[in-house]
């Protein structure tokens, strides 16, 4: 009886250690390995990472610390775009390993003659390094070996379409850098004129070719686009390029005179290895940028100026009067209360009303006064003890605007119509304007709604 329960406290040991041998060691032992690779490389603390080299077969970048930052070292010294490492940063330390697959002897059974992405990560003297092969049958990760464990892993697929990435995606990027409160003059110049806006403490004004208030709603748009206008590719700078004929100079200092920088910009071509060139004086590699940039610093001038044909103070105005084509329309207010011809108009109508006029940009100023000849449309806003007005003459200026911008679609409607683009003046501003046809129908279709009512 007694060799008998020895017999079988024997096989039970025999049947725990076999368990720990074949079963639960090697648990313990995948689970070391993956905390330890996952210590190495998906790390959320890059406070002892010295740097990072990634080569995804078209051409490899490395970015160092320097200080409390970064800088991208190789393939040349280049600003980096922070926000992009920071962002590969927070891929590595959301990484995820799904387990281990197999050692050294298996890296031709998983294919990694072909490598995508070599990640080396160099810190406290020491570099690790992981190649990532080919996607995993079951479509679950791709496998990653590492050359220090010796290795292979199956990796998460988000984790490496973060880290597949080109030299230019870690570029700083931007054309400019800086803050928008430092930015204080803005000089465009072209062939035929300068644009050279200065900001003062009431705003932007503009200094030539004609000395006018800017307009705030386009000014933001420049320097929201100065801002944010971001490089689509790098290219040797080819000194031929400073002959092409359109060209257009682009300067920014800040409010105290200091160049925030400059560039050359020319029209190469429309070809898709060519388009818009930006160049820094005195550098060895150009941008290529939008059209959309090139077409925005092209703009005339007016375009940067204040346009608006009117600027009513609801609570001051008292009376506005249409004239169009032989009808008069007259809005007045007494008693705080606004009627036409004695019928009383809702007032969430009369602000509507007032919004559009408000809004309503000449969109051209020139700057010549010729005879006014024939009234298509006067508009007068009176307040007490004062006038202002505008009159939109019949002489059309078409000539004077681009053959694209003939047609368009009046407010609510889907069709479109032939546009003309008409003379005016206004007292609201030092120029003469041309206005365009249907914004003058946009706001009598208003008027024709509170009359009609």
């Amino acid at each position: 009886m007694k060799y008998r329960t020895t017999l079988i406290l024997f096989i039970i040991a025999l049947g725990l250690a076999a368990a720990y041998f074949f079963y639960f060691q090697p648990i313990m032992k995948e689970k070391e390995l993956i905390a330890d690779f996952e210590k190495r490389f998906f790390r959320a603390d890059t406070s002892e990472i010295e740097f990072l080299r990634l080569d995804t077969g078209q051409g490899p970048i490395t970015i160092s610390k320097s200080g409390e930052s970064w800088k991208i070292t190789k393939p040349a010294e280049y600003l980096p775009d922070l926000g992009a490492i920071d962002s590969l940063f927070k891929a590595l330390a959301k990484g995820r390993l799904i387990k281990v697959v197999g050692g050294t002897e298996d890296l031709d059974t998983f294919e990694f003659k072909t490598v995508h992405v070599i990640l080396s990560l160099g810190y406290s003297g020491t570099i690790d390094v992981l190649r990532i092969a080919g996607e995993s049958p079951s479509g679950a990760g791709h496998y990653a070996y590492s050359e220090r464990l010796g290795k292979i892993f199956l990796v998460d697929k988000e984790f490496v379409t973060a880290m597949n990435l080109k030299p230019l995606d870690l570029r700083e990027k931007r054309l400019f850098i800086f803050n928008r409160k430092e930015l204080g003059r803005i000089i465009i110049h072209k062939e035929n004129d300068t644009v050279e806006i200065e900001k003062r403490n009431n705003g932007w004004y503009m200094v030539s070719p004609f000395p006018m208030k800017a307009d705030n709603d386009d000014m933001n748009t420049l320097v929201d686009t100065l801002h944010t206008q971001k490089s689509e590719a790098f290219i040797d700078w080819k000194p031929d390029l400073a002959g092409l004929e359109r060209k257009i100079s682009l300067e920014l200092n800040d409010t105290n005179g200091i160049a925030l920088g400059a560039y050359e910009v020319y029209f190469w071509g429309t070809e898709w290895d060519r388009g818009i060139v930006a160049h820094h004086p005195g550098s060895s590699e150009a941008l290529r940028v939008r059209r959309d940039f090139w077409i925005l610093l092209n703009r005339e001038y007016s375009h940067f100026a204040y346009r608006n044909m009117i600027s009513i103070n609801p609570t001051k105005v008292q009376k506005i009067a249409f004239h169009s084509g032989g009808d008069i329309f007259v809005l007045e207010k007494r008693d705080s209360l606004w009627s036409y011809e004695n019928t009383q108009v809702p007032m969430e109508q009369i602000l509507e009303l007032i919004n559009s006029l408000n809004s309503w940009k000449a969109e051209k100023l020139i700057n010549e006064n010729r005879d006014l000849g024939r009234e298509h449309f006067v508009l007068e806003v009176e307040y007490e003890g004062s006038r202002s007005r505008v009159v939109v003459s019949d002489f059309n200026m078409d000539y004077e605007i681009s053959g694209a911008m003939m047609f368009a679609a009046r407010k609510g409607k889907v069709k479109k119509e032939k546009i003309d683009y008409l003379y005016a003046r206004s007292a609201n501003l030092e120029s003469s304007a041309i206005v365009r046809s249907i914004d003058i129908e946009n706001i009598l279709d208003i008027v024709r709604g509170l009359r009609d009512g």
